[in-house]
């Protein structure tokens, strides 16, 4: 399962050499941007600053905070109430982009399992190299909510570096995210 086919085009990235996924159900009814907003500017303070010293580190080219264009840095590329796009540059080689996106549970599968196929608890969807390349299983999602936030971040190298320090902190990251993810899934009920 993956955000749908027009949300990853209102990206506008490729190539997309790595790619992540998660999702979380809920009976929130809030809009892409306010769940955008709920995970990244929500989070707590320590988190807050971690991602943007992280972010200043790698050379981010971040939004300036008080502009309405942008999520905790990120530049809105698309704005939606079911979808937005969120984007950045990293001068150490890496471009970015954050795509959530809202569903009724009504166009999601009956059975949870068909939706991911794992059997171990987990927002966890997918994450690798796109096409072919390994992808680290993934985790079951219960269809309990009355909609999906789905969550795909795509990741385009552009300098060896940007590789480099990727494939190193990806693992973190994942780890990172589904906390804010969680924590964000808690604080909307």
């Amino acid at each position: 399962m993956e955000a749908k086919p027009e949300a990853v085009a209102l990206a506008g990235l490729a190539p997309v050499h790595y790619r992540e996924g998660f999702a979380l159900d809920t009976d929130a009814r809030l809009s892409a941007e306010e769940w955008a907003r709920l995970i990244l500017e929500g989070a707590p303070r320590l988190a807050r600053a971690k991602m943007l010293l992280a972010w200043t580190l790698l050379g981010v080219d971040l939004a300036p905070l008080r502009s309405p264009n942008q999520v905790l840095g990120w530049r809105i590329q698309h704005n939606t109430p079911d979808t937005i796009v969120l984007s950045t540059r990293a001068t150490a080689g890496v471009t970015a982009r954050l795509i959530l996106h809202i569903a009724p549970a009504t166009n999601l599968p009956a059975d949870p399992a068909s939706v991911v196929g794992a059997a171990s608890p987990s927002p966890y969807l997918f994450a690798g190299p796109p096409a072919g390349g390994a992808v680290e299983p993934a985790g079951d999602v219960h269809v309990a909510g009355a909609a999906r936030l789905t969550h795909v971040m795509l990741v385009r190298y552009d300098r060896g570096l940007g590789r480099h320090l990727w494939t190193r902190f990806a693992p973190a990251h994942r780890r990172f995210y589904v906390g804010l993810l969680a924590r964000a899934g808690d604080v909307a009920r």
